[in-house]
Order: structure tokens, then sequence, then C-alpha cells
């Protein structure tokens, strides 16, 4: 680069006076000079060869020789001229000429010079060679045309210095490479230096960084070291490095190109090119630089490798960083206690924009800023992030933005507005870190939240669960071989992972316009809960479900001290809920609706799955209103049965128990209540009662959960008769595949008249008295079904909705 002026702005000094003295070369004398020194002593070494050759004519004088041999295999030589007139219009003195000089031993010859070099290594300052052409004045030196080689480095390029008050400096430099580590004296490396060291003995507790002792004021604003000479001088800098090496660092493709100019910086371009990968660059400027530094201009920085980063920096690194490569550009103003930012950083295919303000004086430092988010695919971004976990695919984009606060004790979110993955957010989020415990404090507005989606990426990505709590649908027990235990495998027994309750506090408020998981549905969802010391508290969940109200509270004890590790109480409260929807959604049936109200109040303990399920206690009570649906075929078969039955005796059981359960169930509300106690995971019910046309239904059963099966009896009883069961239907077996059998007044009557012939009605004690229903039953080949096996089918519906 061409060498830079000095800076033109400048106070008048002493100097100045020189300019205006008419001395100089008289222009009316002519003279020439030749003068050789074969040996020359000083300090003890000897300067041969000293040449000067030198011509004096018209006021010019011009060096033609000035060499020299110095010591360390040196050799100097200057040529060229000096103008100073002696006339009113003459200028200051002026030399303009060409240095030549080179060195095999360059330390031999600064030694000899009188040069400290002792703490240069000695591999250093061996072998020099310039060229350079030279002008000099009374109060300006430059150097241009420079050519500068320095043992393995070349420099390139021009100096200029103006001598005045206030020195300047223009500097026009190119340096192809450059090793400082090699000029410099050892030292630790970063790495070493970075390690903390220990306190000295009898030193009192450490203090926070930048923490002022007791009873000092903090000092007022000043410069840092350094910068307080840089208002001592003015400069123009241009100046190029290809590579550089400092502290083991190689620093590839520096530029700085600067103007200092009364304590001010203004810097058009100061970049790096490559820092294992990475490069930066800053444009703007630098003010008061000797009193209150202030700074303003922009900032780009691309990461390549934040890893390897790190490594050629020392700095401490455990595992794969979140962010490998990035962008960060923007502008960036202030004070070094004050520092304001409008910056962009581009990420993992997503962008994140922060505008604001970090406070960095003594003490805390404090963030302040807007933030903006986005990416395209929150699916690529979470695996990016969480690499080896299964993040669930086509979660869509996410689009957020508010305000975030940080100290180091401390982070909010505030004003947080958005869409992730399809679901809008917004609401206020915070994390205090100064506790105990990390505590967290939400409160959050959504949309309609898909659970499985946003939950664990091990339930969200579809595969199979091995311990589920009941989580299969009515028709996943036809799947199960009929000799399985319909318990097997449901509850696990691994221990429940309690950590994160122990871990942190939190207070959460959430509403929700819908929770979604599988084929559920809970509109206008609202949530108030607190964690602390590793007790959970349910203040208040409330949600629109299957036409209902849905509302529980209830607390979980997940302290060590808590019996099995786990103690959970939760008091249920489902209003009105329509069972049709209830059914078809979670049974995968259509056959049962009406309202439904429930009151349950139940606990728990253990720190498993099968533990919680095995100690389950408490008590409940339903009440509502019930109607069982009937279908064409079925109604049409119990019409014909009817007719049948009165001319067939062996079809008049089914037909009167059909003709009596459709008569008064199917396709009308009947009224239902009842109460159930649980006790070791075993719900009892003796109660239940279906109040229909003309007759009712009451149920009692056992429902053994641990073991997933079921104990019921319903018997149904006339209103002309309210104290005989008519009919009766035991479901026995599997929950989720009972067998059914179905006996009563009508098939005596029945087993009576074929026993007897129709005789006097009496039966055999060992005459079968009931028909057994068996589940899932199918016909060995396709035929018309018959209208006996449509009105069993039906029989067995309809008693399974009563209570069975």
């Amino acid at each position: 680069p061409q060498t830079p002026a000095p800076s033109q702005d400048r106070a008048e000094g002493p100097g100045d006076d020189a300019d205006r003295l008419h001395l100089g070369l008289p222009r009316d004398i002519a003279a020439e000079l030749e003068l050789t020194v074969d040996t020359l002593v000083y300090r003890e070494q000897f300067a041969r060869d000293l040449t000067v050759a030198a011509r004096l004519d018209g006021g010019s004088l011009a060096v033609e020789t000035l060499s020299a041999s110095l010591p360390g295999g040196s050799e100097v030589s200057l040529t060229g001229a000096l103008t100073s007139a002696l006339s009113d219009d003459a200028g200051p003195p002026r030399f303009q000429g060409r240095l030549e000089a080179a060195s095999d031993n360059l330390r031999a010859l600064l030694a000899w010079l009188d040069v400290d070099i002792d703490e240069i290594p000695a591999d250093r300052l061996r072998k020099m060679a310039l060229t350079s052409a030279v002008d000099l004045a009374p109060q300006q030196i430059t150097l241009r045309d420079t050519d500068l080689r320095l043992d393995v480095s070349r420099i390139t390029g021009g100096v200029a210095l103006a001598l005045r008050e206030r020195p300047g400096l223009g500097v026009g430099l190119s340096i192809d490479k450059l090793n400082l580590d090699a000029y410099l004296p050892k030292q630790e490396s970063p790495a070493a230096s970075a390690r903390p060291q220990a306190p000295a003995e009898g030193a009192g507790e450490p203090q926070a960084e930048g923490a002022q002792p007791e009873g000092q004021a903090a000092p007022e604003a000043t410069a840092p070291a350094g910068l307080s000479v840089l208002d001592a001088f003015d400069a123009n800098l241009d100046i190029r490095v290809g590579a550089l090496t400092y502290q083991g660092l190689p620093l590839n493709g520096l530029r700085l190109d600067a103007t200092l100019q009364q304590g001010g910086l203004v810097v058009r371009e100061a970049s790096l090119m490559d820092l294992a990968g990475s490069r930066a660059s800053f444009a703007g400027s630098l003010a008061n630089v000797a009193r209150q530094p202030s700074f303003d201009g922009s900032l780009d920085v691309a990461v390549a490798s934040l890893s390897r980063l790190a490594k050629a920096l020392a700095l401490p690194m455990e595992g794969q960083p979140p962010l490998e490569s990035f962008t960060l550009s923007g502008a960036v103003n202030g004070t070094p206690e004050l520092v304001r930012f409008d910056q962009r950083l581009a990420a993992l295919g997503g962008s994140l924009r922060a505008a604001g303000k970090a406070e960095l004086a003594a003490g805390a430092p404090l963030l302040d800023a807007a933030v903006e988010a986005s990416h395209p695919d929150l699916t690529v971004l979470l695996r990016e992030m969480l690499p080896g976990e299964r993040i669930p695919a086509g979660l869509g984009p996410a689009d957020l933005k508010g305000r975030v606060a940080a100290s180091p004790q401390s982070v909010t979110v505030s004003a947080l507005e958005g869409a992730v993955a399809g679901v809008d957010l917004s609401g206020d989020l915070a994390l205090a870190l100064g506790g105990e415990r990390p505590r967290i404090t939400a409160d959050l507005k959504t949309g309609a939240l898909p659970l499985a989606a946003l939950a664990a990426p091990a339930a969200a990505s579809g595969g199979q669960s091995t311990a589920s709590g009941g989580g299969n649908r009515s028709g996943a027990g036809a799947e199960r071989p009929r000799n399985t235990p319909a318990s097997a495998g449901r509850w696990s027994s691994e221990p429940l992972d309690l950590s994160a309750l122990r871990a942190i506090d939190a207070e959460v408020a959430l509403q929700s316009a819908a929770l979604l998981l599988d084929e559920a549905r809970l509109d206008n969802a609202q949530l108030e809960a607190v964690l602390t010391a590793g007790v959970l508290d349910l203040k208040r969940f409330t949600a629109t479900a299957f036409g209902g109200a849905l509302s529980v509270t209830g607390k979980a004890d997940a302290r060590e001290t808590a019996p099995g590790g786990l103690e959970v109480a939760a008091a249920v409260t489902a209003i009105e809920m329509d069972l049709k929807a209830l059914l078809r959604d979670l049974a995968d049936s259509d056959r049962v609706s009406g309202p439904l109200t429930v009151e349950t109040s139940l606990n728990a303990s253990g720190g498993s799955e099968a533990a919680l399920v095995n100690s389950l206690n408490g008590s409940g009570k339903i009440d509502g209103t019930l109607t069982v649906a009937a279908k064409a075929e079925e109604q049409a078969g119990a019409l014909i049965l009817n007719i049948l039955g009165q001319k067939v005796r062996e079809v008049r059981g089914i037909s009167d128990s059909t003709t009596l359960l459709f008569s008064a169930f199917a396709g009308a509300p009947s009224k239902v209540d009842g109460t159930f106690v649980v006790e070791d995971g075993v719900l009892t019910t003796t109660d239940t009662r279906v109040q229909g046309r003309n007759a009712r239904a009451l149920t009692a059963a056992t429902v053994n959960l641990p073991t997933w099966t079921l104990d019921s009896q319903t018997d149904v009883f006339r209103d002309s008769d309210p104290e005989t069961a008519y009919l009766t239907a035991k479901l026995r077996g599997d929950l989720d595949r009972p067998n059914i059998s179905i006996g009563g007044e009508p098939f005596r009557r029945r087993d009576d008249s074929s026993q007897s012939g129709g005789g006097d009605g009496s039966a055999p004690e060992d005459a079968p008295s009931a028909q057994q229903l068996e589940p899932e039953a199918a016909p060995q080949q396709q035929e018309p079904p018959k209208p006996e096996d449509i009105l069993k089918e039906g029989l067995k519906n309809l008693l399974q909705g009563l209570g069975g």
C-alpha cells in the first residue's frame, strides 16, 4: 500500500520556527568532497571502508556515496540530495535519497549500537535486507517504497513521521508473514494462563469479579490501560498482514485501515479473514480514548467450527457445542460499561435477532434486549441441538419474539408471542438461579397443544411402549393371545425418574385452547401448579372435555422421604361428560351415550407404575343419564324373535329377555348412579344402578387393576317384581374382553319346557340356566346371521352398557 500522509490537524509548536529561518546552502559556492576511511573504531569494534562522495552546487548538496561496512557482516549505503538555498523564497532543508542496508548478523550490529535485545530469542534478528526511498525534512521523515526482509518476513510499503508538538504518523505496510511469538519473551500458553491460581496464604474469601472491597467506592470510568497512549499522537494507518502467529494462534488475512485524530479513531476496516476457519471484521469509530472511551460501529463474525475455534483459543469445552457454526452481524455501540447492540445470529438454518443493551459496569453484568427467533423446521433444529435423540418429524416452523432480561442470577422472557410447531404461544417466562434450586416461573397462553408430539422425544417418535399405563384402547386386547394374562407387561416395575421434580422449583400458569393426546381433546384447559422442594401442588386444572367440565386438583410428593419415593393424591370431578364421545375416542365404541358426572378422590404411593397401581386407594360416585343404542338389525331381530317366541318355545327365553331389555333400556335415556371404593388397586361397587322404563339394572363389580381383570354381576329387575331378578349377566376375566354369561327367569322357563316336553314346568337341578356369550366369537363360514345370533350380540352389548 501507499504511504498514508500523517494527519494534517495539528497544534503549532516551537519547532515551527525552523521553517522560517533562512538557513541553508549557499547558491554561489560549488565544492566537491571525497573521503575514504579504512577503519573506524567505535565501542571497541571496527567500521570499515567508510566512503563519502558529495558535491555542492547551486544551493544543493548531492550525496553520491555514503557507505560503510559495519559489524555483523553489515553494509549500509545512502545516496540522494539535500536542497536548502539561502533565499527568501526557499523552503526548509530537505533531503531526498535512497537507503540500502543489509546484515548477515543483525544481532551483532544491534549489540554494537548498544540496543538491548536480551529478551528477544537468540534465533531471531539474524538476517536483514532493506531498500527504501528516504525523504527528510525538519518536521517530517518519510520512508517510501520500502522493502524490508527480516529473518523470514518481508515488509513492504512506507512510513511517514511528522515531528511536531503533537506527532503525526502515517503507516502503509504489507507484511507477508510474521511470527510474533518468535520475537517475544517466552511465556505461558493461553491454556496455562487460563488456569485459576491458588489464593495467597491468609487471603480472605474471594470476591465476585468486578466487586469493590467493602467501604470503597467504585472508581470513575477511565480508559483501559494502553488506550491512553492513542491520545498522544495522530495517525493514518493501512496495515495488512498475510499470516501472523501470536501466542500460538495462526491469524491469516489481517487488515487495519484507520485514522487516529485528536483522540478519536475512525476504523474503516479491522478484519481477520481466517482463525481456525473463522473470520471477523469491524468498522466504526472510537472516541475519547484517553477519558471515557466510546465506540460505534458494525461487527461481522462468521464461525465455521466453534469446537475447532475453542481448541485453537485453548478455551475449555465439554462435549459438542450446541452451535458448531454460525454468523453474527449487526451494529454495536456504547462504552465499556454500557454496550448497545442490534445483532443477528444465523445458525442451524434459522436466525436470532437481538436488539438491546448490556450493562458491564463493576458488578454483575445485566442484559436487556428485544429478541426475535425463527426457524423453518423445528424438527431439523432439535435434531441438530439434540443429537442422538429421537425427534418427531413434521413439527413445522418456529417463530417467536419477546424481551429478554438477564443477569448472573436470573433470566426473564416477557411479552413472548409467536408460534412453535403450529401452536400459538404467548406469555412470560422467568428463571431464578439465586436459591437452593433453580426456579422457573411461567405464565403462558397457547393454542391447541399436541402433547404427544411435544412430549419426550422417545414417546413422540412413535416408538413402541413396553410399559404403558393402560394406554391401549379396548380394541388392543384382541391382539393378545387368549391365554396371556391381561396384566402381563401392562404396569412397569422400572423405577420412575423423579430427578427433575427434585432438581428445580416451579410456578406454572397455563391457558391452552386445547390439549390433544391421542384421540382425547380437552378444550379451554387452564392449569395452575407449584413445585417446591420436590412437592408438586396441582392447585387447579380445568377443561371442557367430551362435552362436559373436567376439574382436577392434587399433590405429588417426590421427596426422598416420601413413602416409596413418591406419594400422589388427586381429586377429580367430571361433570356431564358425553359418554358417546368419551367411549368413541377411548374405547372405539358408540353404543352408549348420555351425560355422566363422576366425582372421585384417589391416592397412591410408590416409585414405579406397578407400585402406584397396587397402592391405589380412594372412593367416588357417578350420576347421570345413560342411553344404550340398538342397531337396526338388532331391533329387527327382536321383532322376529318376539313373533317366533310366541310359537316356538326354544327361542322364547331370548325373545322375552330381549323384549324386556330393548323396551326398558334401548334407545331411551336411563338414570344411572352409584358409588365405588378403591383399595390397593381394586375398585369395588355394589350399588351401580340404571333405571329404565319399567325395569332397573343393579351392578355389583370388582375391577382388579393390578391384574387387569373384571368380576361383575348385573341383575335386571322389573318394576312389577322389584325383589326378584328377572335377568342376570355375569362378566368375568380380562378387563378388555370379559366372558359374558346370561341367565334368569326367561332361560329357566325355556329350559323347564324343554326338559318336561311342556309338562309341569319343573327342571332338573343340573339343567343349564344361562346362555354363554363368548367374546369375539366369529362364524366358521360366511352365512347370513341368524336372528338368534344377532340378539345374543345385542344382549351382550346392552348388558355391557348397563354396567357390565
